[in-house]
């Protein structure tokens, strides 16, 4: 029996994505590259926005008429209500469920927690994803200790609030703790909420070696006005007071966030507001998305702001060159600085490698090392988007 795969979205969609291929893995099917080939065709679908919604939608309703003899299965974010009666929705509480059997990667993602209880006035997640969950530390250790014998060398803990985890008394620094006593190379957290993790978390972290350091944080915007209408539990000094703690606690931790541009109360000064802010911060990577009204969300209701004269097309390319920027001027400050990146695969000829502050580091080629080892290199330079780096001794 074949099956094949198509996925989009955030993390947690692709995670999902890979344990249910080697749900089937395990079971002895085989994994096709054509759906034409397979016998069920499994779509990991992402609704955050109208536009990946609308992407998505497309390519279901396309490959069900191209394929009407095949059996359907989506997961992820979707209105199960909506899916035609030949498909069938497989429900989010089984990410925990499923074993990580599938592995060909040197760095994986472990979900850890699934679920959003905040009902932010934009965001359609929480209708989609159901109550907050936090996954067993048992079952948690158990997916940890299997990896390391597969030679994993770097999890990722993926969740939709990470931030929030919390079983059998047990909160994300402790897990994260009991995950540093294994023989795990690497800890790597996705996003992270700014009212979920102080400045006394921050300081337990630096102090788990094997936690990397970069951190992406869900901010979405700096105007307080703005933040309050998008129902955002945090304001601007907060954020100020966080990443200043990542700075203070971290050697050039790698920072990245969240944007999103063009939300009805947003007007032209709150939008520069914005822009001056993070010019002059110490994030350097960026995830910019256009505002996406969406008909379940409170924001649906908000009136354009019709004072804004700057179009949401020239805010997204504004914030793309303060990413550019930004980004550039990070990696540039690396020079001569001491890193380690997992060897990937090759590229051109060369050394392929995920840095620790999550960059692509290129090193020259040598028949010694081969893929999934941690190699110890010293940055070199950032030229025409790649960081240089060259082995360095202990």
């Amino acid at each position: 029996m074949k099956i094949f795969f198509y996925s989009m979205g955030c993390k947690l969609n692709q995670s999902l994505t890979k344990r249910y291929i080697g749900e089937f893995v395990e079971k002895g099917w085989e994994v096709c590259s054509e759906p034409s080939n397979a016998d069920i065709i499994v779509l990991s679908s992402c609704i955050v926005t109208e536009t990946s919604q609308k992407q998505f939608k497309n390519v279901l309703e396309r490959m069900v008429r191209k394929y009407p003899e095949k059996r359907f299965q989506v997961v992820g974010c979707y209105d199960k209500d909506s899916l035609e009666k030949e498909v069938e929705y497989i429900q989010q509480d089984r990410i925990f469920q499923l074993k990580n059997s599938f592995i060909n990667r040197t760095r994986v993602e472990i979900p850890i927690q699934t679920g959003c209880n905040s009902f932010c006035s934009y965001c359609i997640v929480p209708y989609f994803r159901g109550d907050e969950k936090s996954r067993e530390i048992k079952s948690i250790i158990e997916e940890v200790e299997g990896l390391i014998k597969k030679n994993v060398k770097e999890i990722v803990l993926t969740g939709v609030h990470i931030g929030r985890y919390n079983s059998e008394g047990k909160n994300l620094i402790d897990l994260i703790e009991i995950i540093s006593q294994k023989e795990i190379e690497r800890i790597r957290l996705s996003s992270l909420d700014i009212n979920e993790i102080d400045e006394k978390d921050i300081e337990k972290l630096a102090k788990i070696k094997k936690v990397v350091p970069f951190f992406h944080l869900s901010l979405q915007h700096i105007s307080e006005k703005v933040l309050k209408m998008m129902k955002r539990k945090y304001n601007k000094e907060m954020i100020k007071n966080l990443l200043f703690s990542f700075e203070e606690n971290f050697f050039k931790p790698m920072l990245g966030c969240d944007v999103i541009v063009g939300f009805p109360f947003e007007n032209d000064l709150d939008f520069l507001e914005m822009v001056d802010f993070y010019k002059n911060s110490n994030i350097s990577h960026f995830h910019i998305f256009p505002y996406s009204r969406r008909k379940e969300t409170l924001a649906y209701y908000f009136e354009k702001n019709k004072d804004s004269k700057i179009s949401i097309e020239e805010k997204m390319r504004i914030m793309r060159e303060v990413h550019k920027e930004r980004k550039e001027k990070f990696l540039k400050s690396l020079k001569g600085e001491k890193e380690s990146i997992i060897f990937e695969g090759l590229k051109d000829g060369k050394i392929k490698g995920k840095g620790e502050r999550y960059f692509d580091g290129y090193l020259e080629y040598d028949d010694k090392f081969k893929k999934g080892d941690i190699i110890k290199v010293k940055v070199l330079d950032y030229v025409d988007g790649k960081v240089i780096c060259e082995e360095r001794n202990l």
